[in-house]
């Protein structure tokens, strides 16, 4: 191969190299300067050429002729001016700076007041630009409606949205909220229960104006059945409160610490009243009383003790009868029962059993004499005859010791011919010819207190129209069984004149 061939071909090589290196950095090498290039390295090749022509000695200038083809190496020193000292494959003529790697044309553009890509602009279009948000009322948070993308924070704007009121600088994040129907720390909510200025609420459960202090909550209004007065002592009572009335019920009614007699506000109508009970039978001395709301030591709410020394005596008592003692406390020693008679303490000793001017219905009676030496309460006696017919006393009927009791078929005066009587028997009649009047403690006869017998006059005097009576010196169960000790009473007018 010819040098001229060789340098021909080591130019189209190099041209090619640096349309290749070109390219890379975005620059374009012409033909034109590829085919000037190659233009000085023949001028040497053709002196080369013209020594040999020679054929002489000189012809070695010929070859220094070829060392024109080092020409093309002065071409090649001319292009070694432009360099790429930073190895960001661009070079010193378009690289703006070209000891920083990171600058270069087409390089990404960042926020750190350098032009990174060679366009005579800072900063601009940054990926790594930061938003920044108009903050209007200037609390330090921005609109987030109101944002711009930028290196460097425009006038009146920071980094941090959040401003859900850009208007008002007491309304941002982390603001005081208050009770004011704002959303002062935009935090999506009114009012909340942590407003700086929120009011302390207790559970009022029964609805008597005052809460639970152990049970509240703060709000900035009064949840319902919440009340703001936290003084109620019992929530469950809706008569405990401070506007309760203080009683006696060993309860602190009006919530001031204080109970029953130790609270100056005590009503005082409900204050019970009891009795000193020295003898300890639960009864206490009526003229001992004092006024408490619990029984002080040794006092009982039961009165009515009418001797506070003797336990044996109060209104709960046996009362014995008629031994001169009130143990049951009524005022009055117990009566005789006709269970604590014997025979001959009740004596017949009088009877009409055959008036003349009423009819007998109405008109017969007789009399009981009380021969026991006490008060005897007739309550249970049993009244008989010969016959069948009977009656027993009902009810209290008291006769005292040596007075006597009439009983009469019909009790009214206007109608029975005058007779004042006491116990009333319509059940039973006398026998005007002859019968029998017995008296008994009951139906049994285990004890018969006296018997009468009459007999149509035969052993004991018979009237007609007047009544048979015993002799005064004579009141006794076994004499009255003589008839002579019997005798008719005289005439004396009795209403209708029996």
């Amino acid at each position: 191969m010819s040098v001229s061939a060789a340098v021909s071909k080591s130019w189209i090589t190099l041209c090619a190299h640096r349309v290749a290196q070109a390219a890379l950095v975005g620059l374009a090498l012409s033909a034109a300067g590829c085919e000037a290039e190659k233009g000085g390295g023949d001028s040497g090749a053709d002196g080369a050429d013209g020594g040999a022509a020679d054929g002489n000695a000189d012809g070695a200038d010929g070859a220094d002729g070829a060392d024109g083809a080092d020409g093309a190496d002065g071409a090649d020193g001319a292009d070694g001016g432009a360099t790429d000292a930073d190895g960001d494959g661009a070079t010193a003529d378009v690289d703006c700076d070209d000891d920083d790697p990171d600058t270069y044309p087409g390089a990404p553009e960042l926020c750190d007041s350098v032009d990174n890509d060679c366009d005579d602009e800072i900063d601009e279009e940054a990926p790594d630009a930061p938003t920044w948000y108009a903050d209007g009322d200037d609390d330090g948070f921005g609109d987030p409606e109101a944002s711009v993308v930028s290196c460097a924070p425009p006038p009146d704007t920071v980094p941090e949205a959040g401003d859900c009121d850009d208007g008002d600088a007491t309304v941002a994040p982390g603001a005081e909220e208050r009770c004011d129907t704002i959303d002062s720390d935009c935090d999506g909510s009114l009012d909340d229960p942590d407003a700086v200025d929120a009011t302390s609420y207790f559970a009022d459960d029964d609805d008597d104006g005052y809460g639970d202090p152990d049970e509240g909550l703060t709000a900035c209004s009064a949840p319902v059945g919440y009340v703001a007065d936290d003084q109620d002592c019992d929530d469950g009572d809706e008569y405990t409160s401070p506007d309760g009335l203080e009683v006696c019920d060993g309860r602190d009614n009006d919530c001031d610490g204080l109970v029953d007699q130790d609270d100056g506000s005590l009503d005082p109508s409900t204050l019970s009243e009891f009795y000193a009970d020295v003898d300890g039978d639960t009864y206490g001395d009526p003229a001992s009383v004092v006024e408490a709301c619990a029984a002080p030591a040794g006092a009982v709410s039961a009165a009515g003790d009418c001797d506070d020394t003797d336990l044996a005596v109060n209104p709960a008592a046996l009362d014995l009868p008629q031994d001169g003692n009130d143990q049951d406390c009524d005022g009055v020693d117990a009566p005789y029962t006709v269970l604590d008679l014997v025979e001959g303490d009740l004596v017949l000793t009088e009877f009409m059993q055959n008036p003349a001017l009423v009819l007998d219905s109405v008109g017969e009676w007789f009399e009981v004499y009380n021969n026991s030496g006490g008060v005897v309460n007739l309550d249970g006696l049993y009244v008989y005859d010969l016959g069948s017919e009977s009656f027993t006393v009902s009810g209290a009927l008291l006769v005292e010791p040596g007075d006597s009791i009439v009983f009469a078929f019909n009790g009214d005066v206007a109608v029975n011919g005058g007779v004042p009587t006491d116990y009333d028997f319509p059940t039973m009649t006398l026998g005007n010819s002859d019968d029998e009047l017995g008296l008994a403690e009951s139906r049994a006869k285990t004890v018969i207190f006296d018997e009468v017998l009459w007999d149509n006059g035969v052993t004991m005097p018979d009237g007609n129209g007047q009544s048979a009576s015993l002799d005064p010196a004579a009141l006794d169960a076994t004499l009255n069984d003589d008839g002579a000790n019997w005798c008719l009473t005289q005439t004396i007018t009795y209403g209708l004149g029996d």
